[in-house]
């Protein structure tokens, strides 16, 4: 209400707050129509409440109401951890009643206990803006109209370790899997460690982190639906193949997590049957085996002594192993005594000891050498472990081993008998054998007889060869029957006789002296020669080789008989006297020594042989041919030559010129040779290129009666100016030849001298330029040469002219080279100028240069102005003609 002068607020329920005056009266009637709207919210946006508490929503209003009206509430489910309606809470529509001049309502909401281990769940209350109650007109706080509610769960899960925490170590991993108890619809984890088992005292049960299994901490979660169980945790086992208990490791439940972002999570609700647990570890490791390393050993008697091999499988850590070894016999001749008179092994059981981690041992059994020749014995050794456990054994499959004694005692017979007889004096040669060692078993011997120059059943022969000795005896003989033939024949006649064991008794026999030599002597003479002579060089040079001719020494007397040469490869008289030679014995001599001349024939040849053969003389005034030929009657006589055969290139140089196509290398020999030989011409490049010449090799076969050979080699004229060119020449035989040649010249060189004539000269006889500018002046090769060379070019300048270089240089490939050639300007006035340019050649020292018929070139220079002006204005052009002097002088 406003009268001009100040104004007054009337509030509906406090009519009579301000009074006014009017000039027109005092008193108004003011009808107030509310149109204010209630405006009403939640007292908080967020709340906490455990699954077994009551939650109290309350909601207040923005002034108190004289009327009382209600609101009312939605409870829904949120997107983000959604509790569900009817599982977690009640889902009702909530009634909020102001009751008259009340600011606050409340209302209660109903939590759900659903005993389901559970992560936290929300869920909000609104206000139904739609509809309330009451005369009022309502409004909603926007900023407090929605409620979010959290519902912390309470209910617990016990985790439990499974029953079997065993793993057998060779499984490499103890996997296992977690269990239960309650419900859950949600993931949650607990931290595995293992660890030492530091409660147990024997550390043989004792597993060891690091060595036996791994420690670490592992997680391991449960999943919703998953059955009651965890996902496997994994321990590496590590199988360490060694035989020991069965070994526990401790294992520790933890509910303090570290989760995938790596921060340390800690739930209460989570617990343990029991927060620690034993894992074992079954050892499957076999135990040690414990065996012999040879299923049968030998040993020499005299040694004394045998070191057999014991070994375990494996290496063995932490303990000693200690086996006993038992050395056993049996009866027979062919076993060692151990407990008899006779003692071979000495008696032995004794214990050894296998050091930790060594594998193998020696245990020593000692022998009992004897001077008795006896078969090879044997007796078993038995290997058995005196700490034998459930970590070590013996391998029952090699738990003996044989031992064979080698007896190293020889029965040594000698015989007793006459070296020589006489035939027709003696019928039998009875031979003693005296056996001078003990032996064991009962033997057999049998004589061998062989023929030398006496033959069986002719000059001898034995009925029985086979003699029996029995045990016990020291001495047996035989006989041999002496046969007379009543032949003239070699005076002393000889055969051999040898004793050898018959059958297989076991034994070893020295019968080195039970053999020998038995002559039968005769009464008639008989001549041999040597049967086979070797002439050594020397022997040709000394032009004789002695032929040895013996006879028997039966009987004294005088004897004759003759050497007749005979040819073979070598031939008489060529090579030998073709005469026979008279040999006559004089009384008491019985060897005599023939010369026997032979000719030197220069000629290198291979061996070569000829006969000599015993002739006897004439029969005597009886008629009887009393000096007889014995065996050998003949000698072969190897004339060994002493000429060397030497081959060689008949040149040391070869020289050719290039276009000729190619060259004949010639090889020559020394001498006459009588056998068929290849040699070799091998062609290289030395300064030549393979371009150059047919490399390779060149084969040359010598026939007896040629002295030289020769190849032809092929040249290559490339058209190229060039140096002198070599290749090398080498000789060598081929394949081994019938005998020794020597090489004489075996290296030489192929000279390849170059017929290319290298010319210079000017493309152009003539050359015009005008002052001040440049011209390109070629000089022509008529051929390419082979390596660089220069030309140098005379006079290189003066007033008139310059040569950009005074040398042109030629490279390999090159048959034209260009210099540049600059005209002066000196701004005088002239006529033509001409300049003569001279090409000389380089000094030959790589390849010779030669000037051609345009070795020379003339230069034209012209001058740049055509004529001059005279000091009167008059023009004197070029090659005007004066009568007297030159009024153009000096410019020109």
């Amino acid at each position: 209400i406003f009268d001009g002068r100040r104004e007054c607020t009337l509030v509906a329920t406090q009519t009579t707050d301000c009074l006014i005056s009017f000039p027109q009266g005092n008193v108004v009637t003011v009808v107030v129509e509310d149109d204010d709207a209630i405006l009403v919210g939640f007292t908080s946006d967020f709340e906490d409440i455990e699954e077994n508490e009551m939650l109290t929503l309350t909601a207040q209003s923005s002034v108190p109401v004289p009327l009382e009206y209600s609101v009312f509430v939605l409870l829904k489910e949120v997107k983000d951890m959604p509790a569900k309606a009817n599982m977690d809470f009640v889902d009702e529509v909530l009634e909020l009643t102001f009751l008259a001049n009340e600011t606050m309502a409340t209302a209660a909401v109903g939590i759900i206990n659903d005993n389901v281990f559970e992560d936290l769940e929300q869920f909000e209350a609104t206000f139904n803006k739609t509809f309330h109650t009451g005369v009022y007109t309502i409004a909603f706080n926007s900023r407090m109209d929605v409620v979010l509610i959290q519902i912390f769960d309470e209910d617990e899960v016990t985790v439990a370790f499974p029953e079997d925490l065993s793993v057998i170590e060779g499984k490499s991993q103890l996997s296992k899997e977690l269990s239960v108890q309650g419900e859950y619809d949600v993931q949650f984890c607990v931290q595995i460690e293992s660890k030492m088992n530091t409660d147990i005292i024997d550390a043989l049960t004792v597993a060891t982190g690091g060595v036996d299994f791994e420690e670490k901490k592992e997680r391991v979660c449960f999943q919703p639906n998953s059955g009651g169980v965890s996902e496997s945790f994994n321990i590496r086992i590590v199988n360490d193949d060694i035989p020991e208990l069965n070994e526990t490791f401790s294992l520790q439940l933890l509910s303090d997590v570290e989760n995938m972002e790596g921060e340390i999570t800690f739930d209460s609700r989570v617990n343990f049957v029991s927060t620690n647990a034993d894992a074992l570890i079954i050892d499957d490791d076999a135990p040690y085996k414990v065996f012999f390393s040879q299923s049968e050993y030998r040993v020499e008697e005299f040694s004394g002594a045998l070191d057999v091999e014991i070994e375990v499988d494996k290496d063995h850590i932490g303990t000693n192993i200690t086996v006993m070894i038992e050395v056993v016999s049996k009866e027979g001749s062919m076993y060692a005594s151990v407990n008899g008179k006779k003692i071979d092994v000495f008696l032995l059981k004794n214990t050894f000891v296998i050091p930790e981690n060594v594998r193998k041992i020696n245990a020593t059994i000692n022998t009992v050498p004897d001077d008795e020749a006896e078969l090879d014995e044997k007796f078993e050794v038995i290997l058995s472990v005196t700490n034998e456990t459930m970590f070590t054994e013996v391998d029952q499959n090699r738990n003996q081993t044989e031992v064979t004694i080698i007896d190293d005692d020889e029965l040594v017979i000698e015989a007793v008998f006459e070296r020589t007889i006489v035939e027709g004096e003696q019928s039998f040669l009875e031979i003693s054998m005296n056996i001078l060692s003990d032996f064991s078993v009962p033997f057999s011997l049998r004589i061998h007889l062989m023929n030398d120059s006496a033959l069986e059943y002719e000059d001898f022969q034995i009925n029985n060869t086979v003699v029996d000795v029995s045990l016990g005896t020291n001495e047996t003989t035989f006989q041999i029957e002496i046969l007379n033939d009543d032949i003239p024949e070699k005076c002393n006649e000889s055969f051999i006789f040898s004793v050898l064991e018959s059958g297989s008794s076991g034994l070893m026999f020295d019968l080195t002296e039970v053999q020998g030599t038995i002559s039968i002597r005769d009464n008639e003479v008989v001549h041999t020669v040597n049967d086979l002579m070797y002439m050594t060089p020397e022997d040709i040079r000394n032009g004789l080789v002695d032929i040895y001719v013996s006879r028997s020494d039966c009987v004294a007397r005088n004897s004759t008989v003759f050497l007749a040469p005979m040819s073979n490869s070598a031939v008489g008289p060529g090579d030998f006297p073709d005469e026979t030679i008279k040999v006559s014995f004089p009384q008491n001599v019985f060897n005599m020594s023939v010369p026997v001349p032979i000719s030197d024939d220069m000629i290198s040849e291979l061996e070569e042989t000829f006969f000599v053969v015993l002739i006897q003389a004439e029969a005597g005034p009886s008629g009887l041919v009393e000096d007889l030929i014995g065996t050998p009657n003949a000698t072969e006589i190897i004339i060994q030559d002493d000429d060397v055969l030497m081959v060689g290139f008949s040149e040391p140089i070869f020289s050719v010129s290039e276009n000729n196509g190619s060259v004949i290398v010639t090889v020559v020999t020394d001498k006459d040779f009588s056998f068929d030989f290849t040699i070799n011409v091998t062609v290289s490049p030395g300064t030549a290129e393979v371009t150059d010449i047919a490399l390779g090799e060149n084969i040359i076969t010598f026939i007896p009666g040629m002295k030289e050979g020769s190849v032809e080699v092929l040249l290559v004229d490339d058209k190229i100016a060039e140096q002198t060119e070599f290749a090398n020449l080498e000789l060598s035989i081929v394949g081994d030849p019938p005998r020794d040649i020597g090489l004489r010249i075996s290296k030489s060189t192929i000279r390849i001298l170059d017929n290319e004539i290298l010319e210079v000269n000017f493309e152009k006889e003539q050359y015009a330029v005008t002052e001040g500018q440049s011209i390109n002046i070629t000089i022509e090769a008529n051929v390419e040469a082979s390596m660089p060379y220069s030309v140098s070019v005379t006079p290189e300048d003066n007033d008139d002219f310059q040569l950009d270089t005074a040398s042109v240089q030629f490279l390999p490939g090159d048959k034209s080279k260009s210099f540049i050639f600059t005209a002066k300007e000196d701004d005088i006035k002239e006529l033509l100028e001409t300049v003569t340019l001279v090409l000389i050649p380089p000094t030959p020292d790589t390849v010779t240069v030669t000037k051609g018929n345009k070795s020379s070139t003339e230069v034209t220079i012209e001058d740049a102005t055509a004529s001059c002006t005279l000091p009167g204005g008059s023009v004197v052009e070029d090659g005007a003609i004066f009568k007297s002097g030159n009024p153009c002088m000096p410019d020109w």
